[in-house]
């Protein structure tokens, strides 16, 4: 881990003595930054240096009430020294649609940016009010998100009793549920140490990885690894499975990611074949809990699973450690897998389908 994290460290292109600013269309303003930097000026960020694994949330607000506009564009800037010492500009430049409708913001909402920016911006909250404050926000938010929805996009009855969802926020309850779970904002048990190592780590996250970060991707590889269309995701020949026990069979192995650490579940009766090519041992009886590995084997289902983690390791800065945790382990690792399954109960914490539940009887009493 020590030795890949050093050399992408050490390798990627980095730009030194940053400076980025941020401008936009007269009607719109800056209200808020997120991430790691230095504020010069309102629109002016100081980055000593910046590289592909980091990445920014910027906030924007009307300055007036009404965009007459059809389009509005946002600009950023970066002025930066290469590792060869030549001073470089780097310029982004787009243009958005505005629209009247809010129907249509709530149409091309991007979950995985929402989660992101939500994510920051409780937390930040938490650090000046109380850990109960930034849930309580979070929740709220999901609540307020769909109750506008429901009230104002959609043509159904308020009485309706049923729970209404905009296609491209389906899985806002469920996020907010992953958050309202993670260690970041967890109440009890969690260090405070450890808060802050996942807060700073959030902080530099763009949207696709922190949405691995709070819902972890869980891959039946037992199933799917004699599928492979060539594609470069993983997503394209693995499907993933809901985060709960009532997923995990025990004739299956199970591969799961959340962008820090990679664990790979073992049932108690998994195929001897399957075991022998993976884990080179004839049943899982064999494998020892605290000398559990997961062997790199000249063979094709072997090949094939390694060839996953090293897609998944090779989309993000963080080199993942694998973790082997079979069926019925009481090993730390395993309490640390149980503890990503947010779609089942987790001490005072519901399940989702509770969850959903308490959502819908708080939107009911909104309308």
């Amino acid at each position: 881990k020590l030795t890949a994290e050093l050399h992408r460290c050490l390798t990627r292109p980095t730009a030194f003595e940053a400076v980025m600013r941020i401008r936009c269309t007269r009607g719109l303003k800056i209200s808020q930054f997120h991430g790691h930097f230095f504020i010069r000026s309102t629109d002016l960020l100081a980055l000593p240096n910046v590289d592909c694994d980091k990445a920014y949330a910027v906030q924007l607000e009307h300055e007036e009430n009404v965009l007459t506009i059809n389009n509005i564009c946002i600009q950023c800037a970066l002025l930066y020294t290469t590792s060869s010492g030549e001073r470089r500009i780097r310029v982004h430049t787009i243009a958005v649609s505005v629209t009247p409708n809010l129907a249509d913001l709530y149409k091309y909402a991007d979950i995985d940016a929402t989660l992101n920016l939500q994510a920051r911006i409780a937390f930040e909250h938490g650090l000046v009010s109380k850990l109960e404050d930034a849930r309580k926000m979070v929740q709220d938010q999901c609540i307020d998100a769909l109750a506008t929805y429901r009230t104002l996009c959609t043509t159904l009855s308020k009485a309706a009793n049923q729970l209404i969802f905009p296609e491209s926020l389906k899985h806002l309850p469920l996020y907010t549920l992953s958050l309202l779970k993670h260690p970041l904002f967890r109440p009890g048990e969690v260090p405070s140490d450890e808060r802050m190592f996942l807060a700073r780590q959030l902080s530099a996250m763009n949207a696709t990885d922190a949405a691995r970060f709070f819902y972890p991707r869980m891959y039946p590889i037992h199933k799917d690894m004699i599928h492979d269309d060539g594609g470069d995701s993983p997503s394209s020949s693995y499907h993933c499975v809901p985060l709960s026990q009532a997923s995990l069979d025990p004739t299956g192995v199970f591969l799961l990611d959340d962008g820090m650490t990679i664990f790979v579940w073992v049932g108690n009766t998994v195929q001897p074949n399957l075991l022998l090519s993976l884990f080179q041992q004839p049943s899982v009886a064999h494998l020892h809990p605290e000398q559990m590995w997961l062997p790199q084997l000249e063979n094709e289902v072997s090949q094939r699973v390694w060839l996953l983690i090293e897609q998944l390791r090779g989309k993000r800065g963080t080199w993942q450690a694998v973790h082997v945790v079979r069926q019925d382990d009481s090993t730390e690792a395993m309490t640390a897998f149980l503890l990503h399954l947010v779609e089942d109960k987790l001490a005072s914490i519901t399940t989702y389908q509770e969850f959903l539940t308490q959502i819908h009887r708080h939107i009911q009493m909104k309308l």
